[in-house]
């Protein structure tokens, strides 16, 4: 059965959604807008993966960011996992 392609486009609309969210977060935790500069780290590239095409492998592969749990201005500074 192929999927209907009025469930396909609001699948996708709801994908770019997320993306967008995930941006404009990134954006307004971490880029100064007077500076016109990242700070801290840069958001590149934001890749949506679906969860039933991602393999184990592939999961092991990536690298997870958990921002609520890391703090750079912490004294002494946390640790960032290295790649």
């Amino acid at each position: 059965m192929l999927p209907n392609p009025t469930s396909m486009l609001l699948r996708r609309l709801r994908i770019n959604k997320a993306k967008e969210v995930i941006e404009n977060a990134f954006i307004n935790k971490l880029f100064d807008n007077h500076l016109k500069k990242w700070r801290y780290v840069e958001l590149r590239y934001v890749d949506v993966i679906s969860e039933e095409t991602f393999t184990f492998r592939q999961s092991k592969l990536m690298k997870q960011w958990r921002l609520d749990h890391i703090s750079l201005g912490a004294d002494p500074q946390q640790p960032i996992l290295a790649e």
